[in-house]
């Protein structure tokens, strides 16, 4: 007996941004409804403004760039191709190192920030 998956499997190939791309289109819906409560997953930790957590997001693309510019690649790909801009798709990365209480490296400057506003 398979024991089910919270979300779907997809697999996907090639540089990361055509990754992004591939991703953003087999989970397109999915990322939207996810865009959509992010921010208030945040607000019952931190209070934020939408206008502030989209500042915050675009302030750790030079770091992720620096460090893991693959997944910068993959963001962007994948923001093309969901219809969701690539801030708000650095703020569910933010929500999901709020949640992990990530350990704070200039790489995972987004939960700082985020937790000190």
């Amino acid at each position: 007996m398979s024991n089910p998956t919270r979300y779907p499997e997809i697999e996907v190939s090639g540089t990361p941004y055509e990754m992004g791309r591939q991703l953003g289109e087999a989970a397109r819906e999915m990322i939207r409804g996810f865009t959509d409560v992010a921010l208030e997953r945040v607000n019952k930790t931190v209070k934020i403004s939408s206008e502030h957590a989209m500042e915050v997001a675009e302030a750790t693309f030079a770091p992720i760039e620096k460090y893991t510019p693959h997944l910068l690649e993959e963001i962007r790909g994948m923001a093309e191709s969901s219809g969701v801009s690539s801030e708000q798709l650095m703020l569910l990365q933010a929500v999901s190192y709020t949640h992990l209480r990530a350990h704070e490296t200039e790489a995972a400057l987004v939960c700082r920030l985020l937790l000190e506003k």
